[in-house]
């Protein structure tokens, strides 16, 4: 998939970036559902999307092998959306206890080199913003035409923070040893 070049970002601009679909530029590698492969070599386990990462880790965590083995044989983010909610086991506490860091392990994974861990930086300091009009928890429940204004009703915005997150640490390493950007 061709990148789409960044928009050169005014450090002094305060506004956030708004993504939401993985074919959207500029930001649409942002997206969980981006198709960049990612290798988790704790599990020796290569992802077709951080979704799919996400969703198998969910399946792992609550001992469903059957929705495991569909989920990592499907190519489709949005099957593998489907197939999470289906795994049987599922404890609503016990996700919200661990979903935040499953998305930031992925997330990890996803940009821990090349082009998009350089795109991921080129955002700078500004906040990333999952720009759902349905999902208020890994986003902000409202699409970016209408989020500035309904800042206050916004939801939990969970992969804009594990996003941000993740650059932080990046940036902490880059500034440890010494890197340019």
């Amino acid at each position: 998939m061709a990148q789409t070049p960044l928009p050169a970002l005014d450090p002094s601009d305060p506004t956030p970036i708004f993504f939401h679909k993985e074919h959207q530029p500029p930001y649409g590698f942002l997206s969980q559902w981006f198709l960049p492969p990612l290798h988790d070599p704790s599990t020796d386990t290569t992802y077709n999307s951080a979704e799919q990462r996400m969703m198998h880790q969910k399946a792992l965590l609550f001992h469903d092998a059957a929705s495991a083995r569909l989920i990592l044989a499907s190519e489709s983010p949005s099957e593998q959306k489907e197939l999470g909610r289906k795994i049987k086991g599922w404890d609503g506490k016990e996700w919200d206890r661990v979903k935040f860091e499953v998305v930031v392990q992925g997330t990890r994974l996803k940009f821990q080199e090349g082009g998009l861990r350089t795109r991921l930086m080129e955002t700078g300091e500004r906040e990333l913003v999952e720009a759902s009009p349905r999902d208020r928890v890994w986003g902000i429940g409202f699409e970016a035409g209408w989020a500035e204004e309904q800042r206050g009703a916004w939801g939990m915005n969970l992969l804009g923070r594990a996003l941000m997150t993740v650059r932080e640490e990046i940036r902490g390493e880059i500034d440890r040893r010494g890197e340019k950007g």
